[in-house]
């Protein structure tokens, strides 16, 4: 007879670094946040009047989040960039989940910008 023994363990992402010190604001409703802004953390993007967008959104299907694996997820998030340059970061059950991968400086925002055109 065997024996499994299940660690919990928390994804990397879910740890407080990952969130980076974002800042956000309630946009609309305080009582029914249906949108959120953040600003980066301290540096380059911050200067150049980077924000991120998190909105929840209405999908027909629930999936789990992709943080934390918990959660349905009901935010979706944006960043944008200077000249209104939209770059879609992600999804999960809350805001700081749905920007988990987040870029925080220039050269992860340029990483993020070709990974998305070399999509087919």
């Amino acid at each position: 007879m065997f024996l499994s023994v299940i660690s919990p363990t928390v994804p990397a992402v879910v740890k407080d670094e990952a969130v980076q010190r974002w800042q956000w604001l309630r946009v609309g409703d305080p009582m029914a946040p249906g949108e959120m802004l953040g600003k980066p953390p301290l540096g380059e993007l911050r200067d150049a009047g980077v924000t991120v967008t998190a909105y929840e959104a209405d999908l027909p299907r629930l999936s789990r989040c992709p943080v934390c694996g918990w959660g349905a997820v009901r935010w979706l998030a944006t960043m944008t960039l200077p000249d209104d340059v939209r770059l879609p970061l992600g999804r999960g059950c809350t805001p700081d989940h749905a920007i988990a991968e987040a870029p925080t400086s220039w050269s992860d925002v340029a990483e993020r910008l070709v990974r998305a055109e070399v999509r087919p």
